[in-house]
């Protein structure tokens, strides 16, 4: 049974996949009632399917607005408004993620990092350095700063584990080992121009503009637990948002 479920399942999801790359971006998807009824499935396989196809970058989901078909033919592309995780936008995307940097170092919070993270100044926290590539290719370039000093063993243990499972996002590291589940993010984006350090990083000349992505991830309580700092190469990775009217 559970065999015939999982074909099922793969079945409608390579159909559903051909049927919307063939549509022109913005086309609106038909209710989940419509759909079930035209693929004779269940409304929970044609749910998780539609969780797919949005994990792919091939559709938007908007609550209120419906399902929408995106198109992007840029290198790696993502809906802003969605806590993925870079391996995965990146694999969704058809190319192959890795780290040309992953590094983690033990700082003691400033003040603007310690009111981002409602911390006392001078706190410990971690933080990691990250550099994000597609095929190979640098496309961002992230510090996220982690409130260790809510998490037992501190430093020590946290480096430890961010060592011992070098690919983990972060998100699955305070999830998987400390059971903390980051639930949304408060982001602001400015527009930067790539200085030495970070033309140097991405393979960019110097001055080519970026777009800076500051976030405060909390968890489901309002308790932020991490603030990060990301530079994003847009002629490579392409952030989009759908906005709705009111």
């Amino acid at each position: 049974m559970a065999h015939f479920r999982k074909s099922l399942y793969r079945e409608v999801l390579d159909k559903l996949r051909t049927e919307i790359i063939e549509l022109p971006e913005g086309t609106k998807l038909p209710p989940i009632d419509e759909l079930c009824e035209k693929l004779r499935v269940s409304r929970t396989i044609v749910r998780e399917v539609l969780v797919a196809l949005e994990r792919e970058g091939l559709i938007v989901r908007k609550q209120g607005l419906g399902t929408f078909v995106i198109k992007n033919e840029a290198f790696v592309h993502t809906g802003i408004e969605y806590l993925r995780g870079l391996f995965n936008i990146i694999s969704s995307s058809g190319r192959a993620p890795s780290f040309l940097m992953n590094e983690c170092e033990k700082l003691f919070a400033n003040r603007e990092i310690a009111k981002h993270l409602n911390l006392e100044p001078n706190a410990q926290i971690a933080v990691a350095k990250q550099l994000y590539a597609a095929d190979g290719i640098p496309v961002l370039y992230a510090e996220t700063f982690v409130a260790i000093s809510r998490l037992p063993g501190y430093f020590e243990k946290f480096a430890g584990i961010f060592h011992a499972n070098s690919e983990k996002i972060l998100f699955d590291i305070l999830e998987k080992e400390y059971g903390v589940s980051i639930k949304y993010a408060v982001a602001e984006i400015k527009t930067f121009l790539s200085d030495k350090k970070l033309s140097k990083l991405l393979e960019i000349p110097k001055g080519t503009p970026l777009v800076f992505l500051s976030q405060i991830h909390f968890d489901g309580d309002g308790i932020p637990w991490m603030y990060s700092e990301d530079y994003v190469n847009t002629s490579i990775f392409t952030l989009k948002l759908v906005r709705k009217r009111i």
